[in-house]
């Protein structure tokens, strides 16, 4: 968009010069355009879209499927805490196997590129479909009507690819939408996905990404024990009366 911009003006400015002060063509141009831009494209010099933007993208739709699956696992009967961690880890290791066979078939069969570390790729992956996983349990759990919960929780899921600035500029976002942005998980997940994608990087490099993931499950996990607790408290005082 620059260039089209600047090329556009330097045609106008061009015309200018030479219609309106009668400044002959070569000069004109030295004018307006004293010295030539070039621009060196990192990671992406093709500029292709495709490697830019679906990654990230094919991710957010399979991470609706991981919410639901996580939801409909928590409508599968009462049982303790121990057994809830069980299906949300179940869960969450399926959603994790769907996105790395997807990745797997963008690099296989439609040249996408890979060039970061795997092993980054792994846990990354795995701690974004944990946390996604327990998502879902968390409003299967809390709502009993199974209909009401699924709309609540693709309702705050759907939106995670703008909101989370994967399609849209966080910096360009008002501050209460780019503060909105950091309990995100997509946020996270998307950027590092499309980093591993482009960049020659490692492990360390995702460091901080991998603890806020580490406290996001931790916190889903207190949420889900809290309403465990609520529920053997509330038939306990059923049970009493």
């Amino acid at each position: 968009m620059a260039e089209t911009i600047q090329t556009v003006k330097a045609g106008y400015m061009l015309k200018v010069y030479e219609g309106q002060f009668g400044v002959p063509e070569t000069e004109a141009l030295k004018m307006v355009q004293p010295f030539e831009p070039v621009y060196r494209i990192l990671y992406n010099p093709a500029r292709n879209y495709r490697n830019f933007f679906l990654p990230g993208l094919i991710t957010a739709i399979i991470q609706v499927g991981i919410v639901i699956v996580g939801l409909e696992r928590a409508k599968e009967g009462k049982a303790g805490f121990r057994r809830d961690l069980i299906r949300i880890s179940e869960t969450g290791l399926v959603g994790a196997l769907s996105i790395a066979v997807n990745m797997a078939a963008q690099f296989f069969f439609f040249g996408m590129p890979f060039r970061g570390s795997l092993l980054a790729f792994a846990i990354l992956t795995l701690q974004f479909s944990l946390c996604m996983a327990a998502f879902g349990y968390i409003f299967g759990k809390a709502i009993s009507d199974k209909i009401l919960a699924t709309q609540l929780a693709c309702l705050f899921v759907l939106p995670a690819a703008i909101l989370g600035g994967y399609t849209f500029p966080l910096m360009a976002m008002p501050s209460f939408f780019q503060k909105l942005s950091m309990a995100i998980p997509l946020s996270y997940y998307g950027e590092g996905l499309r980093n591993l994608t482009l960049k020659q990087l490692g492990i360390t490099h995702f460091a901080s990404d991998m603890l806020y993931f580490l406290i996001f499950l931790c916190t889903e996990m207190i949420v889900v024990y809290g309403i465990e607790a609520a529920g053997n408290y509330r038939a306990r005082r059923c049970g009493n009366a």
